[in-house]
């Protein structure tokens, strides 16, 4: 039995110039919200505090294999609301650190994230810089799982810090998001959009 083999060249990306396939298009899909997601995340995308960029999905990947890699700056104290994606992701601190619950995931460490499981961390005091790998392209989706509680410690937060956010990403302001509204679905699965405001990241 003959195994077909995938012939690929170096390919060399940067934050600047990635490398990209067809797949990576339909990689994401909008993310579920419930009513608490959808009335604080205008407040919470405009207040900044996090950079991205797709560096690389592999061109001759296939939805079940297809290696992809993604940068991620974020500011000082930024937290990330709970949520779950149904992939599995793996992470790595390339600078800085980030805290789980009680624990300290410091720069050269790195965590796994399993499909559907839930996950919130919040940076340290000096940001940090994340890579995450995937090896899929399949659709991946992801669910708000943030308590109203919760979500008005996080708007606490970027309202204490997204004036020091905007400074500390400006060397990275191109790859931080700059849309003006943003789809999502709700539990029932009803597609809609939402405005952001991009007023409220300025110093």
């Amino acid at each position: 039995m003959t195994v077909a083999t995938r012939t690929r060249g170096l390919q060399i990306f940067s934050r600047n110039k990635s490398v990209t396939g067809d797949l990576a298009k339909q990689m994401m899909q909008p993310p579920v919200w419930d009513e608490a997601a959808v009335q604080a995340t205008p407040e919470f995308f405009a207040s900044g505090g996090s950079a991205s960029v797709r560096l690389f999905s592999d061109p001759g990947g296939t939805e079940n294999d297809c290696l992809n890699l993604i940068w991620l700056r974020l500011g000082s104290n930024y937290h990330l609301p709970r949520h779950s994606h149904t992939e599995n992701c793996l992470y790595y601190v390339a600078s800085g650190e980030l805290h789980l619950g009680n624990q300290t995931i410091r720069s050269g460490e790195g965590f796994f994230v399993p499909s559907e499981a839930p996950y919130t961390y919040t940076a340290g005091p000096e940001g940090a810089e994340i890579l995450e790998f995937r090896g899929t392209a399949r659709p991946v989706a992801s669910q708000t799982l943030e308590s109203r509680a919760g979500w008005k410690r996080i708007l606490e937060n970027a309202r204490e810090h997204r004036k020091r956010w905007v400074q500390e990403l400006k060397p990275y302001a191109q790859w931080c998001r700059s849309v003006s509204a943003m789809e999502y679905l709700t539990r029932a699965g009803e597609r809609r959009s939402i405005e952001i405001e991009r007023e409220l990241t300025e110093p």
